[in-house]
């Protein structure tokens, strides 16, 4: 029997309330009959075997913590998918919005200042660099959200203090939806499901079954180890 269908055995059967019932009782009566009737155990041996069950019961409740941390991984995928794509429209916008600013047309006028050349040659630069952002910046993908760190790169101080706050709103944009898309990965990453849980909750009613019915024999045991 393979893996796969020994896991859909102990799912199916073991794991259904009547045959969770019907193991524990039969488990109980197993233990009863070989370390009380048959190999009698002193009170020491019975208080030795706490290590035995609330090992059994702390693995077979380990699937529910488990359980518990995926549901929990999976609500704040979806807030972060969320959040992540506020981020990328805001700092795409951003971007945007520099592409249009920076290559506006300039013309010289008895208000111009002295330096109108090297104003409008930074512009020019910072146009360059804005289109070639706005047009790195990749689609948004649902399933696998871009990422924007390269592009944090190419943000470089231009000498202009407009420019250079414009493309500081630009780099915190994007610093935030980078912030959110590693957040959204790793909540994808904490709720998909992983073998040692899949073998786990297999496994907790075969585990949790023994510890209660050993605990439940332990104290008949005792009782007659004091008599």
């Amino acid at each position: 029997m393979s893996n796969s269908s020994l896991q859909s055995f102990l799912r199916d059967v073991v794991a259904d309330p009547w045959c969770f019932l019907l193991y524990t009782a039969f488990v109980y009566v197993a233990i009863y009959i070989l370390f009380v009737w048959l190999l009698p155990r002193d009170k020491k041996w019975w208080k030795r075997t706490d290590y035995v069950w609330l090992t059994a019961a702390i693995l077979g409740a380990i699937p529910i913590v488990l359980e518990n941390r995926q549901e929990f991984s999976n609500f704040v995928a979806e807030q972060s998918l969320g959040a992540a794509k506020l981020e990328y429209d805001f700092a795409r916008q951003q971007a945007e919005f520099n592409a249009t600013h920076h290559c506006r047309t300039f013309e010289r006028s008895k208000f111009s200042p002295a330096d109108f050349d090297e104003v409008v040659a930074v512009y020019r630069q910072a146009c360059t660099r804005s289109q070639g952002l706005l047009q790195g910046f990749p689609d948004w993908i649902t399933d696998s959200p871009p990422v924007l760190q390269p592009l944090l790169e190419s943000l470089t101080q231009m000498g202009n203090r407009i420019l250079d706050e414009d493309f500081e709103r630009l780099r915190n944009s994007i610093e935030s939806y980078e912030s959110q898309r590693q957040r959204l990965a790793s909540a994808r990453d904490d709720s998909e499901p992983s073998y040692l849980r899949e073998v786990l909750t297999s496994m907790s009613p075969i585990l949790l079954g023994f510890a209660i019915a050993l605990r439940l024999v332990r104290i008949e045991g005792e009782i007659r180890s004091d008599a």
